[in-house]
């Protein structure tokens, strides 16, 4: 009887073991995905602009061997913890704890952080949370002790399951913690790219979504300009700030990974700049003025009186005509600016832009509903100049 009694308790301790030894492999998988994907796939941009302002420039992050290195010293922080904690069933996960709280420290950058560096809050919550953490994990040590014989084993236990919601609750909680600012997210992706001299890649970040501020609306131009399509994509974006976004101006407007000693750029692209800042301003007459002394021509005088021009003669009595091609935008202010104005400076007309101008005006007067009519408009004219004049 003793023998056999004997052999259940080996038994018994073996399944144990095994249990313990398929919680920490899982526990140990769940930690490590996670914290590589979360700092190379999400924060990697953040984390590359704090390093830069933290260094003053000295230093770079390289985004593998960054994400590579804080995952493997965090882990092995774990395995100390564990060492002592020597929770190894259901509670295993709290060992993971400290690690995943100095994650999110390490990830919650303001986006403010080029005006100065300071841990915040930081410096009382995680005493609080620490204490906390140990006076949780003396509890669970003791609850472990007691837990009842287990019926369910290997990979699908209890124990594995209850390690998998302890994670689960940890990871959305450093998910909340860490920078999670989408607009910030994309100006930071935005200017590595910028560095990096990859101008397309910068105007594919974030191309869809509608949220935006003045910086990352300067960086987008400033990419649209290295890219030759400032006039003709300007208005694909969502914009704020006007004209004075089109610059840095180091508060509202600023670029915190590229240097302002590389917007020399500015200066090769000086033309599409000013004419680009008219729009954004609704300064219709401003625009063409600029526009006249650029591209403009004198209209050619009717012939005198003695030799009339004939009934079919289109000649404009605007004192200026533009012929040269031009951008999108330029062509769609033009066309506005004509609509406009009983006495244009320019009389400017493009078949298909009249035509669409005309669909665009009896759109508006279809839906009586003010925010009907944005909206309907907006789906089909939403990337043109005279939806940014009228309802953005």
């Amino acid at each position: 009887m003793a023998s056999l009694y004997s052999y259940k308790n080996k038994q018994m301790d073996k399944v144990f073991r095994e249990d313990s030894i398929i919680v920490r492999i899982t526990s140990a998988a769940c930690f490590l995905i996670f914290t590589f994907l979360y700092l190379y796939n999400y924060q990697t941009d953040v984390l590359a602009m704090a390093q830069h302002v933290l260094s003053d420039g000295k230093t770079y992050y390289v985004p593998f061997v960054g994400a590579s290195l804080i995952t493997i010293l965090l882990f092995l922080l774990q395995l100390l913890i564990a060492r002592f904690l020597q929770l190894k069933t259901i509670f295993h996960a709290l060992t993971y704890f400290p690690s995943l709280l100095i994650l999110a420290i390490i990830t919650d950058v303001s986006p403010d952080i080029d005006r100065g560096f300071s841990f915040g809050a930081w410096l009382w919550v995680v005493p609080l949370l620490m204490v906390v953490w140990l006076i949780g994990s003396w509890i669970a040590k003791a609850w472990e002790v007691y837990e009842p014989l287990r019926f369910s084993h290997g990979f699908f236990s209890r124990a594995v399951w209850m390690n998998l919601a302890q994670f689960a609750l940890m990871f959305v909680l450093v998910g909340m913690v860490g920078n999670s600012n989408e607009v910030f997210h994309y100006r930071m992706a935005v200017e590595r790219s910028l560095v990096k001299g990859d101008y397309k890649k910068a105007l594919t970040i974030g191309e869809k979504s509608l949220t935006t501020d003045s910086s990352l609306t300067m960086l987008r131009i400033y990419a649209l300009a290295a890219n030759k399509q400032l006039p003709e994509r300007l208005l694909e974006y969502p914009l704020v700030g006007g004209s004075e976004a089109m610059k840095p101006n180091g508060t509202s407007v600023k670029m915190m990974l590229y240097t302002d000693t590389k917007l020399r750029l500015l200066r090769k692209s000086k033309t599409d700049y000013q004419l680009c800042a008219y729009l954004l301003d609704r300064n219709l007459d401003g625009f063409v003025k600029a526009m006249v002394k650029i591209y403009g021509k004198p209209t050619m005088e009717k012939k005198s009186k003695t030799d009339p021009a004939t009934p079919d003669d289109n000649t404009s009595t605007a004192p200026y005509t533009i012929t040269k091609a031009l951008p999108k935008h330029y062509r769609e202010a033009l066309v506005l600016y004509t609509h406009l104005r009983s006495n244009p400076l320019v009389d400017y007309h493009d078949d298909i832009l009249d035509a669409d101008y005309r669909d665009f005006q009896d759109l508006e007067h279809k839906y009586a509903n003010p925010q009907e009519r944005k909206n309907m408009i907006r789906d089909t004219y939403g990337k043109t100049y005279w939806y940014y004049y009228d309802y953005r």
